[in-house]
């Protein structure tokens, strides 16, 4: 993938947030970071064998979380009104 379509997927706030995070991913091995010589230069990422091995375990992550999301967020909201009640 290209930085800009990594950016698009990811949300990230700034090109340097993306860019270091990128950075530890290659150093980690969970990415190959490539580049072809044109002008400019143009990188290409993609996951190693190692970065493919860690899908399985956020999706289960994602699954567990869309899973939960309802109750999570009903905790959050009486929490929340809990702290009202005692801030007044």
């Amino acid at each position: 993938m290209r930085f800009g379509e990594i950016r698009k997927r990811s949300g990230c706030t700034s090109d340097k947030m993306l860019n270091n995070a990128l950075k530890e991913l290659d150093a980690d091995g969970l990415i190959r970071k490539k580049f072809y010589p044109e002008n400019p230069n143009r990188p290409d990422y993609s996951l190693t064998e190692r970065g493919r091995s860690l899908l399985t375990v956020l999706h289960h992550l994602r699954d567990w979380a869309t899973d939960n999301m309802q109750d999570i967020m009903a905790d959050r909201k009486e929490r929340d009104e809990m702290r009202e009640k005692y801030d007044k």
